[in-house]
Formats: C-alpha cells, sequence, structure tokens
C-alpha cells in the first residue's frame, strides 16, 4: 500500500511534538488558475472601471443639497460592488490554484489545515475527538453534460463528525451550513493518490492512545476509519444488487401510473415561485433597480457627458434592462413548464409544454447510456441548478425539467433506469 513518504508530502515533526505535513504546489491547477485569473481580472477591471466613472463623474459632481444627486450614484456604485468583488474572488482563487500550498498539522488533541496563497492565510481547526472518517472525494467532469468522469489528479480530503456524515448521507446541509463544510476540508485540488496515504496516516494519528483515548462503548463508536467516494451520483444497484430507487420524496408531485409493460408520469406545473428557485425574486430587484436608475434625474444625465459616454450608459442600461427580463421571463416559463414522461416497453418517450411550443423526445433503451440527476451548468446563489439529464450513446445529452427538485428527479431518474432496465446494459 502507497504511503505518504510515496507522495511529493514532507513530513516534519512540529515544535509541540505533533506531526506537520507539508504539500508542494498544486500540479495540475496550472491551466485552471490562469483561466480563473484572467477571467476575475477582466471582470473586475470592467466594473470597477464602471464604478470609478460612477465616483469621478456621478457623486464627485453631484449637488449636495440634493438627494438624488447622490443618492442614486451611491446605489449603483454599491450594485457594481457586487461584482467587481466576484472578479476578486476568481482572481484569488486562480492564484490558489497557481501558487497555493497546504499544511496540514496534527497535534495531540487538534487537527490544523493551513492553506497559503502569496501573504494570505486560511487556517481551519478541528478537534480530534468528534473525527469519525476521513473521505477522500474525487471531482468529476463531463463534456456537454455527458456522463461524468472522475478527476483523478483533484480530490477533496474531508474530515467528518458524526452529525456531518450524516447530513451527506440524507442529502441535507449540515449543521453549520457553508462554513461546516470549509472548516472540514483538509485539503483539495491534489490527487488521490496523494491524499489517500495521508488519510490513512491521519486516521492513526487519531485511533493512537498518544494522541487521545479512544473507547468503543455500547453504542458501538469504531475507531476512524478512511472512505473513498467520486462525485456525489447515486449508486445503480441497492445492496442485494437489485436496481436502486430511493423512497418517493415527500414533496414530490409527480403522478405515477404503472403500465403493463412500463409506466407513466405526469409531471403538473409547479408555479413561479416555486420553480424559479429564486430566479423571480432576482429578477424583480434588478429590474426594480434598473427602473431606478433609468428614469432618475441624477448627474449621469444631468452633468451632459458627451456623446460616447452617453451612449455608453445607455448600453448599460440596454444590457441590465435585457438581463432582468431574460431572467423574468425564464421563471414565468419554468412556472409554467409541465410534461409527461411515458415509458412503454423498452422505448422513453418525453413531452414537455411551457409558454412556447411544446417538444418531444424519444429514445429506446439501447440508445441510451443513463438517465439520472445532473448538472445544468447554472448556479444560483452559488448553488448548481440541476436537472433529469438524459445521455444518448450518440449525439449531445438532453437536460430537462431543471424546475423541479433535486430529490424528485432524483427518485424519477431512478424509476426510469429501473423501467429500462439500464443498469444491465
Amino acid at each position: 500500500m502507497k504511503t505518504v513518504a510515496d507522495t511529493p508530502i514532507s513530513v516534519e515533526s512540529s515544535p509541540d511534538g505533533g506531526t506537520l505535513y507539508r504539500f508542494p504546489t498544486r500540479p495540475k491547477g496550472k491551466f485552471a488558475g490562469l483561466f480563473a485569473v484572467l477571467f476575475g481580472a477582466v471582470f473586475a477591471g470592467l466594473f470597477g472601471f464602471s464604478a470609478v466613472s460612477i465616483v469621478l463623474n456621478g457623486i464627485g459632481s453631484s449637488n449636495p443639497t440634493s438627494w438624488t444627486g447622490w443618492l442614486f450614484p451611491l446605489l449603483m456604485l454599491m450594485f457594481l460592488s457586487v461584482f467587481v468583488l466576484f472578479g476578486s474572488a476568481s482572481v484569488l482563487s486562480g492564484l490558489t490554484a497557481l501558487f497555493g500550498r497546504t499544511s496540514v498539522r496534527v497535534t495531540r488533541d487538534e487537527l490544523i489545515a493551513t492553506d497559503r496563497v502569496l501573504i494570505l492565510r486560511y487556517r481551519r481547526r478541528q478537534p480530534l475527538d468528534p473525527i469519525r472518517r476521513f473521505e477522500v472525494n474525487v471531482g468529476t467532469t463531463s463534456t456537454n453534460g455527458g456522463a461524468k468522469k472522475p478527476m483523478e489528479n483533484f480530490a477533496f480530503l474531508m474530515a467528518q463528525t458524526d452529525a456531518f456524515a450524516q447530513a451527506v448521507a440524507a442529502k441535507r446541509k449540515p449543521k453549520g451550513g457553508v462554513r461546516a463544510v470549509l472548516q472540514s476540508v483538509i485539503a483539495w485540488g491534489y490527487p488521490r493518490d496523494w491524499l489517500r496515504p495521508l488519510a490513512d496516516e491521519l486516521a492513526q494519528h487519531c485511533n493512537a492512545e498518544s494522541h487521545r483515548s479512544l473507547v468503543i462503548d455500547d453504542e458501538g463508536s469504531a475507531p476512524v476509519g478512511v472512505i473513498e467516494t467520486v462525485g456525489s451520483d447515486d449508486p445503480d444497484a441497492d445492496e442485494a444488487g437489485r436496481p436502486y430507487v430511493p423512497e418517493r420524496p415527500p414533496n414530490a408531485t409527480a403522478d405515477v401510473t404503472e403500465l403493463h409493460p412500463g409506466l407513466s408520469i405526469t409531471l403538473p406545473a409547479r408555479g413561479i415561485r416555486r420553480a424559479g428557485k429564486g430566479t423571480l425574486g432576482f429578477a424583480f430587484i434588478w429590474l426594480s433597480f434598473t427602473a431606478i436608475f433609468t428614469v432618475s434625474d441624477g448627474p449621469l444625465y444631468s452633468s451632459n457627458p458627451g456623446v460616447w459616454p452617453a451612449l455608453g450608459i445607455t448600453g448599460l442600461f440596454a444590457a441590465l434592462w435585457a438581463v432582468g427580463l431574460g431572467v423574468f421571463i425564464s421563471a414565468l416559463n419554468a412556472g409554467k413548464r409541465r410534461g409527461v414522461i411515458d415509458v412503454i416497453g423498452d422505448t422513453l418517450l418525453v413531452t414537455k409544454q411551457s409558454l412556447f411550443k411544446p417538444t418531444q423526445f424519444e429514445w429506446t433503451a439501447d440508445q441510451l447510456d443513463d438517465v439520472r440527476l445532473g448538472p445544468t451548468g447554472t448556479e444560483i446563489n452559488g448553488k448548481p441548478i440541476n436537472c433529469l439529464l438524459v445521455t444518448p450513446k450518440d449525439g449531445s445529452p438532453v437536460k430537462l425539467f431543471a424546475e423541479r427538485e433535486d430529490n424528485e428527479i432524483r427518485w424519477l431518474a431512478a424509476l426510469l433506469r429501473r423501467e429500462l432496465a439500464l443498469h444491465q446494459r
């Protein structure tokens, strides 16, 4: 079995009697890091330039006796600052991939992970006692939404408590939310064959009497172990080898009718508020701010900036209106979308209807590679939006019913895989 000594990770004794593991830079992060830096720099630069122009041409020349003279430019400045921060975060993540180094220190009762990039430090501490297992999770990638493939050179090492592991198994947010997830990460972006030996050694540290007293009690507490996972896909079969189908989620609205042979699934419209997944509120906020900026008689118009600045301002407002209206129409379309999924023999028929003309798809089981919950490639507030991803053996994957909840899509996909016997093909 491979050990930490067989990897580029260096092992040292720390002054407090613990063990220090030092990682080199991430071996496969150069291209992604460079892209993130360039994208973030351009993104932050464009919106930053607009913000500076507002300060110089708007707030700087406003009439202090008129509240409209400074309020609207100030609101616009705050609005643009969000995009500047997003671009800056992209630059920072790119620099971390290019130059960042991770170190992990184990003391008698604590595990300390530190990420270093240039002069910045991000430290995460975890006491050893609550840790119940270490997970090595390999990232996945897909081309054009196709089947996911593991990225052996991009893995995460996480330390999980019992409560955290139970939340992950139940596919719900752990207590503490994003902060708890970040605190659990020991190292990220390194190859799997580096992190697995380290996970084994950290588990030995946790189980060693010199670091903590582990007692196997009547409730069955077990020594700290190590697991490996790839992405977050559901299994194709249960422990008995039967096609895996989770229980019907309590919030599912799909109506399933058993046919002989096959089944028919009717998907009613979910409504704009639920199907929009936050996009409707975002659209209203965006359009409200855009309307205020458009109708205001603030310094951006009253200062007579000239032809080219005026065209630039008009183009900016046109883009803002286009984005807001596009998001609103998308939310309305998602709220009105309904569909029917039929499995007749070995044929899968899908019909979806929304604001526009109905769309139909048809495949035989022999033409399909997979049907499961998959990413659309879109995120809202940092949360990825998933869909029913139908992957043919030939052609591009088809993304369906992204307006529905993940647990319902996961359940429907399992039903379809079982009915079409895809796990046997």
